[in-house]
């Protein structure tokens, strides 16, 4: 939508960013006083699907009158912009996003996780990140198309929050 040029994608990149650090600063402020923290990895997986999925599907359906808004963000003015309007954009969806290391930290802590086992979580975590980011932007919208794309991250969000329900369950009946 902000154009190919390296303001475009660092006005994006900061955004992202700047959620995602907000997020894990938040929760991380909380989330050691939760009583429920398997709930609450739950609830932040399933926001994060809704929320991605209906931030994606409001920019793509309204790329052209954003594009025409901002303009090309070559210059300061309009690469401030650009990141104004993509943090406006993106920033309840990264919130969700940075919330969900200071929950597994937490979690893992008070299972008594070793330092290895918390820093491999934090490794699968920001690899599946990087291979969901690398399929949708080289495979998925190319195969499927930007709706199905979004479609299947909201279904791959989901995907881990029922995976994290089914595992506790089957703790639970051990």
């Amino acid at each position: 939508i902000l154009g190919s040029t390296v303001h475009a994608a660092a006005a994006t990149f900061a955004a992202f960013l700047v959620g995602l650090a907000l997020g894990a600063r938040i929760a991380g402020r909380w989330v050691e006083r939760a009583q429920y923290l398997v709930a609450v990895y739950i609830a932040v997986e399933v926001a994060i699907a809704v929320t991605a999925g209906a931030v994606g599907t409001l920019l793509h359906g309204l790329r052209e009158p954003i594009a025409l808004l901002v303009g090309s963000p070559d210059t300061f003015g309009r690469g401030f912009q650009s990141f104004l309007v993509t943090l406006g954009l993106v920033i309840i969806p990264t919130w969700f996003m940075g919330a969900t290391f200071p929950v597994i930290l937490a979690l893992a802590r008070r299972q008594g996780a070793a330092l290895s086992a918390i820093s491999r979580i934090y490794a699968f975590n920001t690899l599946g990140a990087a291979l969901g980011a690398f399929a949708c932007g080289f495979f998925s919208i190319r195969l499927l198309g930007v709706p199905m794309s979004i479609g299947v991250g909201m279904a791959l969000n989901l995907a881990s929050a029922a995976l994290v329900l089914l595992l506790l369950q089957k703790r639970r009946s051990a």
